[in-house]
């Protein structure tokens, strides 16, 4: 059913800086599992009616079915099957620019260095 997604995940990070996250990492993605399952960054939309946006912004948010409706077809739809390594990004309908910092490996070895002592934190 799930054929053409591996992993779908949203960081939530300082506005302005999501799209260089996500690039670094789907950069590195894109080189570690060209035979793999397929990863996409994917933004399913800005200031969503989340408790985080309610709360934080003082706004009711936009219908949370957006992000909902992004993630589905994401993960069954043909659109998304050769995107591996690419962001996908909701408020624009479209898929993004990599960052230039995706493609500095020094830059993209930081982040796998960061999320693997974020990852032994956790399992101590």
């Amino acid at each position: 059913m799930f054929e053409h997604i591996g992993w779908i995940v949203e960081a939530k990070i300082k506005e302005g800086r999501r799209e260089e996250f996500a690039a670094i990492v789907s950069e590195i993605v894109a080189e570690t599992r060209k035979d793999g399952p397929v990863i996409v960054a994917l933004n399913p939309g800005s200031l969503l009616a989340s408790k985080m946006v309610k709360e934080g912004f003082g706004i009711a948010g936009n219908d949370l079915r957006i992000g909902a409706e992004i993630i589905h077809k994401a993960a069954l739809s043909d659109e998304f099957s050769g995107a591996s390594g690419k962001y996908f990004d909701n408020d624009i309908g479209a898929f993004g620019m990599l960052h230039a910092d995706a493609q500095n490996a020094g830059t993209c070895q930081s982040v796998i260095t960061a999320i693997e002592a974020a990852l032994a934190k956790l399992k101590n």
